[in-house]
């Protein structure tokens, strides 16, 4: 005897067949899936560094030696050219600039040389330029150095158009304080 299925059993027995081919697609697809790898555990590698050669330990010390001395020239030029230049109309900001290339000292003597100049009714200016530099001294271990700053100075006196120009040594002595290099004492020689 045949089975008769009605039109509504046959849309239901199609859906059923339809969902349960898609959960077996599922289920395969789920099931077949693996897993990502997980990255290789790679040990660290320690490379050991030779010890350098005589010859190496010269040329290191020598660009220590030169790295220590091109800081304490800028240093220097810095400090020269802001400290030597000057205008009776700018309040002392040419110092002013400086005051944190100083020691604690050298702020408290520069501060009241501030406060006992006076500044004159006339205009007058110096304008300074550093031209060479010599290192007259420099020891790291006790961290003290001495630089001689050869100047050219321009001085304006009545006006900005009246002026001359002079050369002037500048002596510069620095103190290694707290990981830094720091102006202790400047003289115009």
């Amino acid at each position: 005897m045949p089975l008769y299925l009605s039109h509504k059993a046959k849309r239901n027995l199609i859906a059923l067949l339809i969902f349960l081919i898609i959960l077996l697609i599922f289920a395969f697809v789920f099931l077949m899936r693996k897993p990502a790898p997980e990255p290789p555990v790679i040990d660290p590698v320690v490379i050991e560094e030779p010890e350098p050669t005589e010859k190496e330990k010269e040329v290191m010390q020598a660009v220590e030696e030169r790295t220590g001395e091109v800081s304490i020239t800028n240093l220097s030029k810095t400090f020269a050219e802001r400290y030597g230049s000057y205008s009776n109309e700018s309040d002392f900001a040419n110092i002013k600039d400086v005051l944190v290339l100083m020691t604690d000292a050298f702020v408290e003597q520069t501060e009241a040389f501030m406060q006992e100049a006076r500044a004159g009714s006339e205009y007058y200016g110096v304008t300074t330029r550093v031209i060479s530099m010599e290192v007259v001294e420099q020891n790291d271990e006790e961290g003290f150095a001495t630089i001689q700053v050869t100047t050219q100075r321009e001085e304006a006196s009545g006006s900005p158009q009246n002026s001359s120009i002079f050369y002037q040594d500048l002596i510069i002595e620095l103190v290694h304080v707290e990981g830094e290099w720091k102006i202790s004492n400047a003289s115009w020689q």
